[in-house]
């Protein structure tokens, strides 16, 4: 008998866990991870009981029964309530992520956990996430952040709040701030979007930077200040970086002919190319110069669809 299995033999058995929640719930630490997906799945497993699974030790067990409830609606709020004042932040976490839904990097999550918390029943817990914007975990700064993002207009009063998080530490939490800023709404985001452009301007973390720009993009796209949006946007696509050139221009083009202003650079940049490709010496170059020339003819008709019809 090897000296690990001695040893754990005469420590005798671990210690339970509290309600073995830390483990599974019901105290069954070899529950299946994909048994539980499939019970989170199923709407009439109690609501109480998949809360539970807040608990758990696997973050993706904990995501999938925050997301079980977006299909509840007003039936979930007084348990997401109750987890929003928990002490225990994977509790809080799943709480604020009950109330926003799914964002991206969700991997093999499951149509029937997909959906969305009616923002008119998240507004109800607006006040809860907005005390959480000071919490010392960087998690739950961002999941509250996300929440307040599907509030709507109830996030309003704590705009302020919220902005002073433009300078947080975590890029997690910077970049979650233009979700609130893109869903809060006119009036209240035509004086945030000085805020965000700055925020854009000197944020060096590719994944926030992309954020914010999309956010910057679907608050223009809802003909929210667009003139300040495609100037900055401008400064992007003329900047230094190829990656963020290319992202800008992307974004130009999803904005569409509200960009219009934008015409003149990309025209530019189109002739600029097609200089570039009279030089070109070998196929692997020409390739890749054509393939930039097709993005920003693409981004031309998109802002100026009328010059599609003329062949210019």
């Amino acid at each position: 008998m090897s000296p690990i299995v001695i040893a754990l033999a005469l420590a005798g058995p671990l210690p339970a866990a509290p309600d073995g929640l830390e483990i599974d719930p019901n105290g069954r630490p070899n529950e299946d991870c994909y048994a539980i997906q499939e019970k989170l799945e199923q709407r009439s497993i109690p609501i109480a009981e998949r809360v539970k699974y807040f608990r758990h030790y696997d973050p993706v067990i904990r995501r999938m029964a925050a997301f079980s409830l977006l299909r509840e609606g007003e039936k979930a709020l007084p348990h997401v309530l109750k987890a929003l004042q928990s002490d225990d932040v994977h509790v809080i976490r799943a709480g604020c992520d009950a109330l926003a839904g799914p964002f991206g990097f969700e991997g093999r999550l499951r149509r029937e956990l997909m959906g969305s918390m009616p923002p008119e029943v998240a507004a109800k817990a607006a006040g809860h996430l907005a005390k959480l914007l000071d919490h010392k975990d960087m998690y739950v700064r961002e999941g509250a952040l996300l929440a307040l993002s599907n509030c709507g207009k109830a996030a309003a009063p704590y705009l302020d709040k919220t902005a002073r998080l433009r300078d947080d530490p975590e890029w997690w939490v910077r970049s979650a701030v233009a979700r609130v800023l893109e869903n809060v709404g006119q009036p209240q985001v035509d004086r945030c979007v000085p805020g965000l452009a700055d925020s854009l301007r000197k944020e060096q973390t590719v994944f926030a930077r992309n954020r914010m720009r999309d956010a910057a993009v679907g608050i223009a796209r809802g003909g929210r200040s667009p003139g300040a949006i495609v100037k900055l946007l401008l400064e992007e696509a003329t900047g230094d970086s190829e990656y963020h050139r290319d992202q800008a221009l992307e974004g130009l083009g999803r904005i569409g002919p509200p960009a219009k202003d934008a015409l003149p650079v990309v025209e530019k940049l189109i002739e600029q190319q097609q200089a570039r490709l009279r030089k070109a010496n070998t196929n692997k170059e020409k390739g890749r110069i054509e393939g930039k020339l097709r993005n920003l003819e693409r981004v031309r008709r998109q802002i100026a669809p009328e010059q599609k019809a003329s062949g210019s």
